[in-house]
C-alpha cells in the first residue's frame, strides 16, 4: 500500500525560498527595470550602467578565438582548474603589471569569471554564522555571495564625506573586528582598500587586520606587492 505524507504535494513548494528572502533587490535589475520604463515612456537615456565595452573586440583576440573553436580537441571539458598554460599566463600578468608572484599550480584557478569565482570561494570557506567584513559601497556579489553562502556580513563604510580616507576606513575595520561577535572570519578589500593605500597615507593596517583572511575582489589585481591577490591559503 503506497501512502503520500501530507507534507508533500503540489501545494507544498515554499513561495519564497530562505536564501533567496535573505538577498535584497539586484541593483543591476532594478537599474534594467527602470531604464526599460523610461524608455517605454520615450525618455532618451544616457547609460552608464554595468561598464560594459563600447568598442569592438580586437580583431587579433576574435581571430584566435575562431581558430581555437574550429580545433575538435577544444569541444570537450576543460580541467577543473583551468589549461595550465593559461593558468602560466595568467601568472606572468600579475607579474609583470603588478609585481606579485604567484604559483600557477596552487595560487590561481580558472573561472567564468570574477563573480562566479567569489561565490564559489563564499561556500567554500563560510559555515553558517560566520561574520564576514564587506565594503560598502561594493558590486553585489561581494557581500552577497557570502549572505548565500549562510554567512553574517558586517558593511564597512568605505566612504567618508564623499572619499575614500584610509584612516577613517581602517577605523572602522577596527571597530568591526573588536565589536564583532563572533570575530570576524574574513574581509573582502576593494583595490583601493589594499594595505598598501593604507601604508601610503601613514595608516598602520596591520595593528586593525590582525589574522584576517583578506579576500581580494578586485578581478585585475591591486597593486599591493606585500599580499597575494589571488591566494586561498592561509
Amino acid at each position: 500500500m503506497n501512502s503520500i505524507s501530507p507534507n508533500v504535494g503540489h501545494n507544498s513548494q515554499p513561495e519564497e525560498f530562505y536564501r533567496i528572502k535573505r538577498l535584497p533587490p539586484y541593483v543591476f535589475a532594478e537599474v534594467n527595470r527602470m531604464k526599460a520604463e523610461y524608455r517605454a515612456e520615450g525618455v532618451d537615456i544616457i547609460d552608464f550602467g554595468m561598464g560594459n565595452p563600447d568598442e569592438n573586440t580586437p580583431k587579433h583576440i576574435v581571430d584566435k578565438l575562431i581558430e581555437t573553436v574550429q580545433k575538435p580537441r577544444t569541444h570537450r571539458y576543460s580541467t577543473s582548474r583551468g589549461i595550465s598554460g593559461l593558468r602560466r599566463a595568467q601568472a606572468g600578468y600579475y607579474q609583470r603589471r603588478f609585481g606579485v608572484t604567484l604559483d600557477p599550480e596552487s595560487e590561481i584557478v580558472a573561472t567564468l569569471g570574477s563573480k562566479e569565482g567569489l561565490a564559489n570561494l563564499a561556500m567554500a570557506i563560510t559555515a553558517p554564522g560566520d561574520v564576514m567584513l564587506t565594503p560598502n559601497p561594493s558590486y553585489p556579489i561581494h557581500p552577497y555571495g557570502f549572505m548565500i553562502a549562510g554567512g553574517a556580513l558586517r558593511h564597512i563604510p568605505a566612504l567618508h564625506n564623499g572619499r575614500f580616507d584610509p584612516e577613517a576606513y581602517l577605523r572602522e575595520i577596527d571597530r568591526a573586528v573588536h565589536h564583532s561577535v563572533p570575530r570576524p572570519t574574513a574581509l573582502v578589500a576593494h583595490g583601493l582598500c589594499g594595505r598598501q593605500q593604507a601604508a601610503d597615507r601613514g595608516a598602520d593596517a596591520d595593528q586593525v587586520l590582525p589574522r584576517l583572511r583578506c579576500l581580494h575582489a578586485d578581478s585585475g589585481g591591486c597593486g599591493d606587492r606585500a599580499e597575494r591577490p589571488a591566494r586561498l591559503r592561509w
